[in-house]
């Protein structure tokens, strides 16, 4: 993900899919 603040969908499963740490992150930061 180029920039955490703005992640769509996709991304998210993505960041899922492959790093499940990181999307931990993105989550907190868009909640």
């Amino acid at each position: 993900v180029k920039d955490n603040k703005v992640v769509s969908v996709g991304d998210k499963i993505n960041i899922v899919l492959g790093k499940g740490e990181i999307f931990c992150q993105v989550d907190k930061i868009k909640d």
